[in-house]
């Protein structure tokens, strides 16, 4: 049986059959949120975005991810540097609970993709932090800053994901 591993190895970033895949062999597994978790700061191309991939779709398939594994997850930020895995984690955080001691690094790791040349990661990172301002109130000058950009930002996407938080 292959490794959770050597199945994001062959993920190539489009066929995400093989990650659909990759996830019927190892879900439920006792050991399979933790390996996710750790994964999705691998450094080897295309690991980190399957890995961030399979995490957010067990997210939203409502299996939550353990407080112990959120932490790690957001403790290793620095090592998510491949934009899709930095847009699934940004697309994510509204389904995890963002414990105070990862509340500022989170802030700061946001506030470098809110200006990213993919207009989507700007879109996300924006609507990650409403996530953690409304989690973390200290932070809500900083995410209505966010907003506020991101509604004069120069794509359609961004400013249509900012006006989804007017509503």
């Amino acid at each position: 049986m292959a490794s959770l591993v050597d199945d994001l190895r062959a993920y190539d970033g489009k066929a995400v059959t093989l990650l659909s895949e990759a996830e019927a062999r190892h879900a439920g597994g006792e050991t399979y949120l933790r390996e996710l978790v750790t994964l999705c700061a691998y450094e080897e191309l295309h690991v980190s975005d399957g890995a961030t991939w399979l995490l957010k779709a067990s997210l939203e398939k409502g299996i939550p991810l353990p407080p112990d594994e959120t932490e790690a997850l957001l403790s290793n930020l620095e090592k998510i540097v491949q934009w899709p895995a930095q847009l699934h984690v940004c697309q994510m955080l509204h389904a995890l609970t963002v414990p105070q001691v990862a509340a500022a690094p989170l802030a700061e790791w946001l506030s470098g993709l809110l200006t990213h040349k993919r207009p989507f990661l700007r879109a996300w990172s924006m609507s990650a932090f409403q996530s953690l301002a409304a989690q973390h109130p200290g932070f809500e000058t900083q995410a209505k800053a966010a907003l506020e950009a991101a509604k004069s930002d120069a794509s359609a996407s961004v400013k249509a994901r900012a006006r989804s938080f007017e509503k």
